[in-house]
């Protein structure tokens, strides 16, 4: 508004086009879904019980005098699948929380993009899978480079996703159920695109 006044004055422009717009009230203005941070605590009961739940939910009697029981006879190849859901699973929270990526873009990164052999270790996205729409290369901590060694298959070709499955709010919230971590408090909600703002803190 100011700019456009200085057009007026200085005859750059006929008249005002911003002259009837008001300012908003800053008080009203706020975030309709506002996120938190996860504390350290907190997200290590997250993965924790992440790589756990799959499992228990398969050896959890539902029915009967042993409801709620881990007492289920589990075949050892489906006992296996399990714990692999687990990890991955685990590997999709440490990647969205030490690089702040989105669920698009954890959709999207494939073997090609990762470079585990390079100091440091880093994550180059290409662009068109980006919000931004541009390629950025994103430095990796230590603990999602051992993770994403464990995970990488040896037959792994380079168009291969990295993630089978993205976890969503539902699998989320169950998740931070089984860890005793609040969903939603008065500083805000957990959800995978606020694991971000747990980046930046």
């Amino acid at each position: 508004k100011a700019f456009t006044r200085w057009c007026v004055t200085t005859a750059r422009l006929h008249s005002d086009p911003l002259a009837a717009m008001r300012k908003q009230d800053a008080a009203r203005i706020g975030k309709k879904r506002p996120r938190r941070a996860l504390t350290g605590d907190e997200i290590g009961a997250l993965l924790r019980a992440t790589q756990e739940r799959p499992v228990r939910e398969l050896r959890t009697i539902r029915t009967g005098s042993n409801a709620g029981q881990l007492m289920a006879n589990v075949r050892p190849a489906v006992f296996d699948r399990a714990e692999g859901i687990g990890r991955e699973r685990a590997l999709a929270y440490l990647l969205a929380l030490w690089t702040g990526l989105r669920r698009s873009e954890l959709r999207a990164l494939q073997w090609q993009d990762v470079r585990l052999d390079t100091l440091p270790a880093r994550i180059d996205l290409r662009a068109k899978t980006t919000k931004s729409r541009r390629a950025d290369s994103v430095a990796l901590h230590p603990q999602v480079v051992e993770a994403l060694r464990i995970h990488r298959p040896d037959n792994a070709k380079p168009t291969d996703p990295v993630l089978s499955h993205v976890p969503g709010m539902k699998v989320l919230k169950a998740d931070l159920r089984l860890a005793g971590v609040a969903v939603t408090t008065g500083s805000g909600r957990v959800d995978l695109h606020g694991m971000r703002k747990s980046l930046g803190t």
